[in-house]
């Protein structure tokens, strides 16, 4: 193994009596993409850095709310966004949910300006009629916020 790879990784060494036992655990930098990879295989190169609204022919977009009491009055706060997917040939709900799996973890991993790159963001992938209802919701009203910000919604 390289220097360089071994730089990425934290060695820990366990000596017990005459054997020694060596294990290798990722460092957080090499966690993240070693993430990004596994959410990516089996996902196109050119689905992977395509715009997921414009690859995916999303022809409908809104904002998803929930309605949380504050004693009783009811506040409704922004939860995320919803897409509608129009199905097409070799398209299945399981290959979205990993296409956008990777999205959101190649944007985490760069952290850039890109709707996906909020963190704390996950989606869930549905079929629903002629098409897949997409999900991308956060917990956190601020984060929620921001990806309906980037979204342009």
């Amino acid at each position: 193994m390289s220097a360089r790879k071994l730089s990425h990784w934290g060695a820990a060494l366990a000596i017990s009596g005459c054997g020694a036992i060596a294990t290798l655990e990722p460092s957080p930098a090499s966690a993240e993409v070693s993430q990004a990879a596994n959410q990516c295989a089996g996902v196109d190169a050119e689905a992977q850095t395509a715009s997921f609204t414009s690859w995916a022919g999303v022809s409908e977009a809104k904002r998803l709310t929930r309605v949380e009491y504050i004693g009783k009055a009811p506040m409704h706060r922004t939860a995320g966004v919803q897409l509608f997917v129009p199905a097409r040939a070799g398209m299945s709900a399981e290959y979205i949910q990993r296409l956008i799996g990777c999205q959101i973890a190649l944007a985490a991993e760069q952290g850039g300006q890109e709707a996906l790159g909020v963190p704390g963001i996950r989606a869930e992938v549905a079929a629903r009629g002629d098409g897949y209802r997409v999900r991308i919701t956060s917990d956190d009203v601020s984060a929620a916020q921001e990806l309906v910000r980037r979204m342009g919604l």
